[in-house]
């Protein structure tokens, strides 16, 4: 499954969307979970930095088997 952050530049959560179902709503259900839980994202310090490459940006979840 692949999820899509957008963060705010304190490095909070802004929002989470399924770029991609695994097809198990349990399983989609778990990952945005765990991406909500984080409370504060590490971000760089530089704002160009942010903008470009953490602002917004998609992580795969893999079940193992």
């Amino acid at each position: 499954m692949v999820l899509r952050l957008t963060l705010l530049p304190s490095g909070e959560l802004q929002s989470v969307d399924v770029v991609e179902s695994s097809g198990n709503r349990a399983f989609d259900n778990s990952a945005i979970s765990a991406a909500r839980a984080i409370n504060r994202y590490p971000i760089p310090d530089s704002r160009d930095t942010f903008d470009r490459y953490f602002r917004q940006f998609t992580i795969r979840f893999e079940p193992e088997v």
